[in-house]
């Protein structure tokens, strides 16, 4: 069973330049950050993780190993999120998919498409 607990004077997690404090889960030997907002394509993000002297507060894997500190090393989120809009907003995020005003939901209840705008 996966290990999920936050980590907040710990692990410092900047999302272009602002902090967030994500919660932590271990799965055998990867560690997952999970944050409150998603990281878009191409955002800027830097991982730094201070091992505590208190083992209550590390990241352990199953095993009970401490995870050793990592320095500020950038990551990037190089996933393929479908933004058909192209606002930089993911469409599993986005109220309004083609950006024609109509939200959505408003246009499956009228049947037209909110993949397409103006239809």
């Amino acid at each position: 069973m996966p290990i999920i607990h936050p980590l907040p004077q710990v692990l410092q997690l900047p999302v272009d330049g602002k902090k967030v404090i994500p919660t932590v889960e271990v799965s055998g030997n990867t560690v997952i950050l999970n944050v409150p907002t998603p990281i878009l394509k191409d955002q800027e993000v830097k991982v730094a993780y201070n091992k505590p002297a208190d083992t209550k507060d590390a990241i352990q894997d199953q095993a009970g190993n401490d995870a050793d500190s990592l320095t500020s090393t950038p990551a990037k989120n190089n996933s393929t999120m479908v933004d058909t809009d192209k606002d930089g907003i993911p469409d599993s995020q986005d109220d309004d998919d083609d950006n024609d005003g109509v939200t959505d939901a408003d246009e499956k209840l009228v049947g037209t498409d909110p993949n397409q705008p103006n239809q």
